[in-house]
């Protein structure tokens, strides 16, 4: 008897198990297919508008991808409904910090409302993007657990980061993703730097997926990091060779152990002082490159951040209400366009993020995709004093830099969620 109810026990873990790997799958594709999505946004109408960018070429595969989202859109919704579909007990796990960063979409649509209709539609449609990813994050947390939930996490990234170099790999080697008498790749997107950040993200995600021992795979993510880099170089994005030297550095940071950390600070000190060097110099061997700036020189930065401060002594309290002007930096660009209350509540979510993220890396080092997320939120931060990805309505750092704010939004990020469970329903409910 006691052999019988062993074998059924064995079998019944099997089941849930599948079940599982199933719903793991399946909402590690519908995420990857967000972000792909939001970097492949239609954006011909503002090339076409555009009299520096209407010479932009873009590949025809490509050109009908972004101009069709429906075609990532629907596999997007058929995956999520059928990872929610497998899932044999509904769940929900509610957690405030990536909760806050729905809030400040639903503020800003207020705000830039009380300036100009118009202007709440796109942040009204990140909120709407956003509070929809938190109720499928929400279920998908609650069915497989924190790890679990980690393990789907760093899958999507891969996967996207993979489609991401793929698609740009593809344009460019068919003489695509330029403009006329511009050195600097453009790729998918309608800003150097734009792809450059992009790049240096899934820089960062394919580096830590390059896995011990040399396999198919260890070459495959090797080349494909390779090709990442290359592209990010070809975007001349100084911000982007910022982010991944960077996020490799805390990636390598969260790994080692203590003793070796030092020899590690010092190695990727050099790799961090040469990123900056070599982006910097306007002169000399990189006169012919796309890191060459012209007239504008080597400082491109302090000309955009003194006029964002001019913007944002203009009204400091309730900010213009939309986004306008310079944007080469996040920490600026939130309080000029929607004042001081949406500035502390987003500088409170990137302390709350980089706590959690150092207090991880204490306790846990790199277990269970750590050095990954540490990697990519030290980035993302860092690079934020120089781009303002971080306050956006709808793109691909953006919903990353969300995904995040799940992942070191709990209390403990690597313990399991406590659960409490309704009597009278199948549904349990979790809160943080």
């Amino acid at each position: 008897m006691k052999m019988i109810r062993k074998n059924i026990a064995d079998a019944q873990a099997e089941r849930v198990s599948g079940r599982l790997i199933s719903t793991q799958t399946l909402a590690a594709v519908s995420l990857a297919l967000v972000i792909l999505l939001s970097e492949l946004k239609d954006d011909a109408g503002a090339i076409a508008q555009s009299v520096y960018w209407n010479t932009l070429t873009i590949a025809p595969w490509l050109q009908h991808l972004k101009g069709n989202p429906q075609e990532l859109i629907v596999p997007l919704l058929a995956a999520a409904f059928l990872s929610i579909l497998v899932t044999k007990k509904i769940g929900v796990s509610f957690v405030l910090v990536p909760l806050m960063v729905v809030y400040l979409f639903a503020f800003a649509a207020f705000r830039a409302f009380a300036y100009d209709s118009s202007q709440a539609i796109r942040p009204f449609f990140g909120f709407i993007v956003l509070i929809s990813l938190y109720g499928y994050l929400a279920i998908i947390l609650s069915n497989g657990g924190i790890n679990s939930f980690r393990a789907t996490i760093r899958n999507a990234l891969v996967l996207s980061s993979v489609a991401l170099v793929v698609c740009n790999a593809i344009n460019y080697w068919q003489g695509y993703g330029f403009v006329l008498n511009d050195l600097r790749l453009f790729g998918t997107t309608i800003q150097p730097n734009f792809l450059g950040v992009q790049t240096a993200i899934a820089g960062i995600v394919l580096f830590s997926a390059i896995p011990n021992g040399w396999t198919y795979r260890k070459i495959g993510a090797v080349l494909l990091l390779g090709i990442d880099c290359f592209l990010l170089i070809a975007t001349g994005s100084r911000t982007g060779l910022i982010i991944l030297v960077s996020g490799l550095f805390l990636v390598l940071w969260a790994r080692t152990r203590l003793a070796l950390r030092v020899p590690v600070y010092l190695l990727m000190l050099c790799f961090f002082a040469a990123a900056i060097l070599s982006q910097s110099i306007s002169v000399g061997i990189f006169r012919d490159t796309s890191f060459y700036r012209g007239e504008a020189g080597i400082d491109t930065r302090s000309a955009a951040w003194l006029e964002m401060i001019n913007s944002v002594t203009e009204n400091p309290i309730w900010g213009r209400g939309y986004f306008s002007g310079a944007s080469e930096n996040s920490y600026m660009r939130g309080w000029l366009a929607y004042g001081l209350v949406y500035e502390m509540l987003f500088l409170a979510v990137v302390l709350v993020l980089l706590r959690s993220a150092v207090r991880s890396v204490r306790h846990y080092g790199g277990y269970c995709h750590n050095d990954l997320f540490f990697g990519l939120v030290g980035g993302l931060i860092i690079g934020g004093i120089f781009e303002g990805y971080l306050v956006d309505n709808f793109s691909g750092p953006l919903i990353i830099w969300f995904l995040l704010s799940w992942i070191f939004g709990s209390k403990d990020p690597l313990l399991a969620l406590p659960v409490r469970k309704n009597r009278n329903t199948t549904i349990a409910v979790s809160v943080i």
